[in-house]
């Protein structure tokens, strides 16, 4: 699947809202699909797909020697760019997904950050990983802070 151009970034997506699915009815006590948001469902998807893409960054040469069509052998030389920007848009539309607009505090300098990582030379995968680990950090201390103050 992976030499179809974004459909294994969309089923990682779809595996990952399967996770909080069943992470949601592991601890909810309404246990139906209707009391997950949907709004919320479709982020987890958009957000995850965008985002994703930037697993490919290190192997792009290996990728199109190897016919596979990801993001950025698609776009060759703007690849990083396009990859940097798909990653970014994923953290400035999450705050609409959840719903918590106050979140933009956090995703606006993230998701520039984030850009800034990806498409920099030496290209390293595990400061991408520990800025979106600090983004989930964020979003739980933000909705820590509304519940305090709710």
């Amino acid at each position: 699947l992976r030499r179809v151009p974004v459909i294994s970034s969309l089923l990682i997506g779809i595996v990952i809202l399967a996770a909080a699915l069943s992470g949601f009815f592991f601890v909810s006590v309404d246990k139906t699909i209707r009391a997950f948001p949907t709004l919320l469902a479709l982020g987890i998807i958009i957000f995850y797909s965008l985002e994703i893409n930037f697993k490919d960054m290190k192997d792009i040469a290996g990728d199109s020697k190897n016919g596979v069509k990801t993001i950025p052998v698609l776009f060759k030389e703007k690849g990083p760019h396009v990859t940097g920007l798909l990653f970014a848009t994923s953290f400035l539309l999450a705050p609409i997904f959840l719903s918590l607009y106050s979140l933009y505090l956090i995703s606006v300098p993230i998701s520039i950050i984030g850009y800034r990582l990806i498409v920099r030379r030496p290209y390293n995968e595990k400061f991408v990983f520990i800025l979106h680990f600090t983004f989930l950090l964020g979003i739980a201390a933000l909705y820590f802070v509304n519940h305090l103050l709710s």
